[in-house]
């Protein structure tokens, strides 16, 4: 959302807080810092929702790909905590078989979730256990 449209709406008192979509690339994953920021740059509490990180276009091993997986779920997370502004971190659907990367867009390699398709757990699952875990 556009800076200057928050601005407004604050000023009018119409806006209490920003939910944020997150569809996120695995191959071009956001730096903790750049989200820390932009988290802040708003305000207003941030509302992480509908948190998926698709690994279509992510090279290597399985295990290679679901462990730089749980790097970007664990770097969301921090991100979330540091920034002193989130509310909520909500992923998108539990176990890749019903997410809509695989079921609505056709994307079978996409391994989107914490979860596989038999609702068995990831690598990104401990690492965002991990991520809450050691911010306390």
């Amino acid at each position: 959302m556009n800076h200057e449209i928050v601005e407004m709406l604050k000023k009018d008192n119409l806006i209490d807080g920003l939910m944020m979509h997150m569809r996120i690339d695995g191959a071009n994953p956001p730096k903790k810092e750049e989200l820390i920021s932009m988290m802040q740059s708003y305000d207003v509490p941030i509302y992480i929702t509908e948190l998926t990180v698709d690994l279509t276009n992510v090279n290597g091993t399985q295990e290679e790909r679901f462990l730089k997986q749980a790097e970007i779920y664990k770097t969301i997370m921090k991100a979330a905590i540091e920034s002193g502004v989130t509310k909520s971190f909500v992923m998108w659907g539990i176990g890749d078989s019903a997410n809509w990367l695989e079921t609505d867009v056709g994307k079978p390699h996409a391994d989107p979730t914490i979860y596989d398709d038999n609702l068995q757990r990831r690598p990104a699952y401990y690492a965002l256990l991990a991520a809450m875990s050691n911010s306390r």
